[in-house]
């Protein structure tokens, strides 16, 4: 299982690249995917075969 974040670039199964905008669900976990062109693509966690990018992780303090 791959987890998926707001922010990360992911590859699913179809071949679609683009960076994860909105994500919303329980049981069955649905993401809003935004290609590099085109329209935002609606997919299910299941679809992701890789996880390309994740952001930087903030470091809070010093």
């Amino acid at each position: 299982m791959i987890y998926i974040l707001k922010g990360d670039v992911v590859r699913t199964a179809c071949g679609s690249v683009g960076e994860v905008t909105e994500i919303w669900g329980h049981a069955r976990t649905l993401f809003k995917l935004q290609p590099d062109t085109g329209k935002p693509l609606i997919f299910f966690e299941s679809a992701v075969v890789e996880a390309k990018r994740k952001p930087a992780i903030k470091k809070w303090g010093r």
